[in-house]
């Protein structure tokens, strides 16, 4: 599996999981946000992956309640640089995403 794809569907859980949880989803390039508040995940994923980096910030209404950071480019599995650890219960389906695709490549690897 390619690395973009692998980015691409760790994202997608993240957003699918956070949009189930009832957030809304900003997307921060690394120089603006280039969407705000957004509820529709083929938006959201549209708006990434322009830049080396993006930021999705969730909210909860009025409240920012945590953020994301994606850096794109190195192995896939591991495209979430950081997040905020109170949103661990939205990125449980990432992380066994991200295991899954590192077990697949070590079993390539022989």
């Amino acid at each position: 599996m390619e690395t973009q794809e692998m980015e691409r569907r760790i994202a997608r859980q993240i957003i699918d999981d956070g949009l189930a949880a009832g957030y809304t989803i900003d997307v921060y390039d690394g120089e603006e946000t280039v969407l705000k508040r957004s509820t529709d995940p083929e938006a959201i994923i549209g708006a990434m992956f322009s830049t080396d980096s993006d930021m999705l910030i969730f909210h909860e209404g009025d409240r920012r309640k945590g953020s994301v950071w994606f850096v794109y480019g190195n192995s896939g599995w591991d495209v979430v640089a950081d997040y905020s650890t109170n949103l661990e219960h939205i990125m449980a389906g990432a992380d066994k995403l991200s295991d899954d695709f590192l077990e697949q490549i070590h079993a390539a690897a022989g």
